[in-house]
């Protein structure tokens, strides 16, 4: 029996943040631990990279100018779970009997078959309005079963990824001015329920460094 579930926005930005459910050992403890996207929500944020923390912190994106490599759009991924027709190998929380175990994450085998950006502006010279601004972008991923990546997204492609738990894109290029931009993402997948989702962001003021 398929089950919907979704996705708790906040929580999936704190990553710090766990959730564990627990099942009797009496059952098999076995989980079929895949889900099926069903679509994304998208979440414009102001990412940062401080050192000395392992994972970037994100604040809400409330409009207003952005440093170009702050600007960050995360997609979420909401989900169909599988679960057990038998009542022996539901998952229940809050059992915490030295006869336990905790079910790892579920996790997407749908590939993506590619990802483009565009920006209703030019963004530089060689990146006029319309054009795939794909090297442009870096990504930091979380497969929340595995760990957490940072990588270019042109990279990332290559590696034939499957669908993440998270997804954020932000700017590793400044443009060749300050200006305000509108960014389309199309997120393109091999799945069951989606093949494609595609995100227009609001207009955001993108500025270059400052420089004395």
């Amino acid at each position: 029996m398929i089950k919907k579930t979704s996705l708790l926005l906040l929580l999936s930005l704190v990553l710090s943040t766990a959730l564990t459910t627990s099942c009797s050992l009496d059952s098999t403890c076995e989980f079929d631990d895949r889900f099926i996207t069903t679509d994304f929500v998208a979440v414009e944020s102001r990412i940062l990279f401080i050192e000395g923390f392992d994972q970037p912190q994100f604040s809400r994106y409330n409009g207003g100018s952005i440093l170009y490599n702050e600007y960050a759009v995360t997609l979420l991924p909401i989900p169909e779970t599988f679960k057990s027709d038998d009542p022996q190998q539901n998952i229940s929380a809050g059992i915490t009997s030295a006869n336990a175990c905790t079910p790892i994450p579920p996790i997407s085998e749908e590939p993506i078959t590619n990802i483009v950006i565009t920006s209703d502006q030019d963004f530089n010279s060689n990146y006029p309005a319309g054009t795939d601004l794909k090297p442009l972008f870096d990504t930091y991923v979380a497969y929340f079963a595995e760990g957490y990546f940072r990588q270019s997204l042109t990279d990332y492609l290559q590696v034939s990824p499957r669908v993440a738990d998270q997804t954020t894109f932000f700017l590793n290029t400044p443009p060749s001015r300050n200006g305000d931009f509108t960014f389309t993402i199309r997120y393109i997948l091999d799945g069951q329920e989606l093949d494609v989702y595609e995100y227009t962001t609001g207009t955001v003021e993108i500025i270059r460094p400052f420089q004395n």
